[in-house]
């Protein structure tokens, strides 16, 4: 998924702000309190969501790896990766005056988003059922061979996937199979050896969550709303005076990093946040008060969006279920139109019309996978591009209706590059699919639960966490360098500052949870895979583009009878 900036739209006058309904907790003192003071999120589940699915996937890895079988694939393709990453000045150098031609954004240099080029094809070889040295012939035969002034970086391309890939790829066996569809349980390869080998830097992101403030979004919030005051010549509320002398109209690139932030920040530390809130609770009109929460829960959803965004960045793209609509605008046939009449229904109008047309069984998969709505919303974003000219002059005119133009009449395809602009991204859209995950992780989560024998207990992510850590060091998981016990491993453990312990740990405790794990890899991840698919064919997740869906739905895979 990509976030685009988003800022609710608020329509002002000199009397009231009238704002978008955006959560359906709207008019809620106490919500207002409970966000805004910092004692509650918005999205209480959605870290322990995210975290199962990434859990569950690194041990599903784990489980392959020691099946000596799989265990040379793991170790094949940890050996390439870590050789295309120390080519990351290389690769640099090749797309450094193009970077269009990559398909990644990277702010700065990322050594294994660079290798990831590279490893992309072959990742998807294997799940084609080829060896690596077939899918490097078949990327040595797509290099572009282009003219002008890309013709130097084609040819630095074309000689590094000759030369380097190819040296890397013969220097290794690269004689191992894929890991067979039945036993990948629908992971696909990359996302398995990604969990493999760079497990350190997928909980590394994991614990970013933990980085975002609410303090800063509730400072965002109000500038958002000082700032749509000023707009519309509305004056700032007293009760919100003090902000109002350190506010500044000059737009801000970095907002904050800002003096004008820092300073929100500051008056409200000098009152105590909670304070603030609960006398904004008392003295906020009704409209500014909805206006702050739907903002603050606004730009809460889009924070946990980007945090995901970067979590799943070295993951296989996730999949969702392809769809085109067709469109366009028919002026009928009269001498036809009275022909037919009285002869057969139709779907034609006797006055001009829009014709919306869908393959009958993309519609049926549409309906399978749960994304019937987000496909009918991506037709609305399409139709407003095209009609939305003709829509203003018809008020413009007071209902008299414009006639028919040569771009309506056009046959357009939801696919096609007319619309690839069209943004999909708004606060109601992240709120909605937080909402969706978080309720589809309730009725389908497996892993952080305990059955025990007398009841079923919630188990807490950094237990998880930390037995995968201790399991790791003993295996020496990605490179082979194993520890004992005696060398300290319960020290490693807990000097892990992305293990957020509420307390100090023993060593009791950490060998416990070390045991829990290491028999979900050996006995139950599985069954636990199982479980949720059956639970998630009563519950099943939103197989819509923007949607956050379960790693193991990238590779079809059925169980077998």
């Amino acid at each position: 998924m990509k976030l685009n900036d988003s800022k609710i739209n608020i329509n002002c006058d000199k009397s009231h702000i009238k704002e978008v309904q955006l959560h359906p907790f709207r008019h809620s003192r106490h919500l207002f309190r409970t966000y805004l003071s910092g004692s509650d999120t918005p999205f209480p589940n959605i870290y322990d969501a995210i975290s199962e699915q990434i859990l569950l996937l690194i041990l599903k890895a784990r489980q392959l790896n020691e099946n000596t079988e799989f265990s040379k694939w793991f170790a094949e393709q940890h050996k390439v990766l870590t050789k295309l990453r120390a080519q990351s000045d290389k690769i640099n150098e090749i797309y450094s005056n193009h970077n269009h031609l990559s398909h990644y954004n990277k702010p700065e240099q990322n050594s294994l988003m660079d290798a990831l080029i590279f490893m992309r094809p072959l990742y998807t070889g294997f799940d084609e059922n080829k060896v690596s040295l077939k899918s490097w012939r078949e990327m040595h035969r797509q290099s572009p061979q282009r003219r002008g002034p890309l013709a130097r970086q084609n040819s630095l391309l074309e000689k590094f996937i000759q030369d380097d890939v190819f040296a890397i790829l013969a220097e290794s066996p690269t004689h191992c199979p894929p890991i067979p569809t039945q036993e990948r349980k629908g992971y696909c390869h990359q996302d398995l050896s990604i969990a493999h080998s760079c497990s350190g830097e997928l909980l590394s992101l994991l614990d970013d969550f933990h980085k975002i403030d609410s303090q800063q979004i509730l400072a965002d919030a109000i500038y958002n709303l000082i700032t749509d005051l000023h707009r519309a010549n509305i004056d700032t509320p007293d009760y919100l005076s003090e902000f109002e002398k350190i506010y500044s109209n000059i737009w801000i690139e970095d907002r904050r990093n800002s003096h004008v932030f820092h300073e929100i920040i500051r008056l409200i530390n000098n009152e105590g946040r909670v304070e603030f809130i609960e006398r904004l609770a008392k003295q906020c009109d009704p409209q500014y008060a909805n206006y702050l929460l739907d903002q603050f829960i606004g730009i809460y959803a889009s924070e946990i969006i980007q945090w995901l965004d970067k979590l799943q960045m070295y993951f296989n793209y996730t999949q969702s279920t392809p769809f085109e609509w067709k469109f366009t605008t028919v002026t009928p046939d009269v001498n036809a139109s009275l022909e037919e009449e009285g002869q057969q229904s139709s779907v034609a109008w006797e006055s001009d019309y829009c014709q919306i047309s869908i393959k009958r069984n993309t519609l049926l998969k549409l309906i399978q996978t749960n994304a019937l709505h987000d496909a009918a919303d991506s037709l609305a974003n399409c139709l407003l591009r095209i009609y939305n000219q003709p829509a203003t002059e018809m008020l413009r005119e007071k209902d008299l209706i414009p006639q028919i133009t040569d771009q309506e009449r056009h046959v357009y395809s939801s696919n096609s590059y007319h619309f690839t602009s069209v943004n999909q991204g708004n606060y109601q859209k992240w709120i909605d699919i937080l909402i969706f995950f978080e309720k589809w992780y309730e009725n389908n989560k497996v892993l952080l639960i305990s059955h025990q024998k007398k009841r079923t207990e919630r188990v807490n992510v950094v237990i998880r966490l930390a037995g995968l850590k201790f399991y790791d060091l003993k295996m020496g998981i990605p490179d082979n360098d194993g520890m004992k016990i005696k060398d300290g491993i319960h020290d490693r453990v807990r000097q892990d500052t992305s293990l957020h312990f509420k307390k100090a740990i023993s060593n009791v405790s950490l060998q416990r949870y070390y045991s829990q794990v290491k028999k979900i890899i050996k006995n139950d991840i599985d069954d636990l895979l199982l479980n949720q698919r059956n639970n998630n064919s009563i519950f099943p997740f939103s197989g819509s583009y923007h949607a956050i869906k379960p790693l193991w739905s990238k590779s079809d895979y059925h169980e077998e009878e």
